[in-house]
């Protein structure tokens, strides 16, 4: 899933170290994309430091690809949780008491796929920031080259 390393010299934007600054970016967005309603809207936090970052070419393409990460975490959520719970809670709401059952079972089957998901996008953003911290640039597989591709609508 990780692929094309790239190193950097130490150097810093905005007065900041870069990599501790990316650093903390990674564990945060990934420590809220398993809160339930902020992981909807983590996306927006590596959004507007890329949108600040003129200075570092290793921080715009960390900052766009950790953009898309937790986009994808806030679409994986969306697919799997809301339409799955409204058919869920029609079938809770039917009169017969077997479907009530495999409704709740199916409900805490989606919420468990969707952590899943969410652990596995916390994962991979937690590795490129501890790498990113240590100036190293790592790709990860579509997601990277999602990154590269808004950066160049970007210029």
């Amino acid at each position: 899933m990780l692929d094309n390393v790239k190193r950097f010299r130490p150097h810093t934007s905005h007065g900041f170290d870069v990599a501790g600054m990316l650093f903390v970016l990674h564990l945060a967005a990934g420590i809220l994309m398993l809160v339930p309603y902020a992981r909807y809207g983590v996306w927006l936090l590596p959004l507007i430091f890329l949108l600040l970052e003129k200075e570092s070419d290793f921080a715009r393409f960390s900052l766009a690809q950790l953009f898309f990460l937790s986009l994808l975490n806030a679409a994986i959520s969306l697919l799997i949780d809301w339409p799955l719970r409204a058919l869920l809670d029609l079938m809770n709401r039917s009169l017969s008491f077997g479907v009530a059952l495999a409704g709740d079972f199916f409900g805490l089957l989606t919420t468990i796929l969707s952590s899943l998901a969410g652990i596995l996008i916390l994962i991979l953003a937690l590795i490129t920031g501890w790498r990113a911290k240590n100036y190293i640039q790592t790709r990860i597989l579509w997601v990277g080259s999602w990154g590269e591709a808004l950066l160049k609508h970007m210029k």
